[in-house]
C-alpha cells in the first residue's frame, strides 16, 4: 500500500533484505541464466574427466589447488592454471573443438557464475589488466588460431 506524504508524493512499502535478495535473480534474463548453468556444467564435466584421467595438480606451482576444487573456491593461480588447461582440452559431446566464440562464451558464463557467488570479490579471468590471468588469456587467444588452421 502506498503512503501519501504531505507534499503529495507516495512511496511503496519498505522492502526487506530478503525480498531484495529474492528479486535479484529475476533481473538476469533466462537465456543468461541458462548459459551460465551450461558453462558451469561443461567445466564440472571437464574437471571430473581431468580428475579421473589426467593430471590433477600443477607441475609448476605449489599454490595451485587440485583440479577437483570447486570453481568458486579456486584461488587466482589455480583458476588461471586450470582455465588454461580447460580451454585447450574441452571439446563438444561429438568430439569436435568448440569454436573460439563458444570458448569465450563458456569463460564469460563462468565469470558471471563467480559474480553471483562472490559479488564484487569475484576474480575476473577476462580482465586484461589482471597480470595473473595473462597466460590464460594468451592460451584462450591461441585457441582462435588453432581453430582457424584446423
Amino acid at each position: 500500500m502506498n503512503s501519501a506524504r504531505k507534499d503529495g508524493r507516495s512511496f511503496g512499502k519498505a522492502r526487506t533484505f530478503t525480498e531484495e535478495t529474492e528479486a535479484i535473480p529475476t533481473a538476469i534474463p533466462s537465456s543468461t541464466r541458462y548459459k551460465n548453468k551450461w558453462a558451469v556444467e561443461v567445466f564440472k564435466e571437464w574437471q571430473y574427466y581431468r580428475a579421473t584421467k589426467g593430471e590433477t595438480s600443477s607441475e609448476v606451482d605449489d599454490n595451485v589447488q587440485t583440479v577437483d576444487t570447486l570453481f568458486q573456491e579456486m584461488n587466482g593461480e589455480s583458476m588461471a592454471y586450470w582455465l588454461g588447461k580447460f580451454v585447450q582440452e574441452v571439446v563438444r559431446r561429438d568430439g569436435q573443438k568448440y569454436p573460439p566464440r563458444s570458448l569465450y562464451g563458456i569463460v564469460a558464463g563462468l565469470k558471471r557464475y563467480l559474480d553471483e557467488k562472490s559479488g564484487s570479490l569475484a576474480l575476473n579471468p577476462l580482465d586484461k589488466s589482471d597480470r595473473g590471468f595473462l597466460r590464460f588469456q594468451k592460451l584462450l587467444e591461441s585457441m582462435e588460431l588453432v581453430w582457424l588452421i584446423s
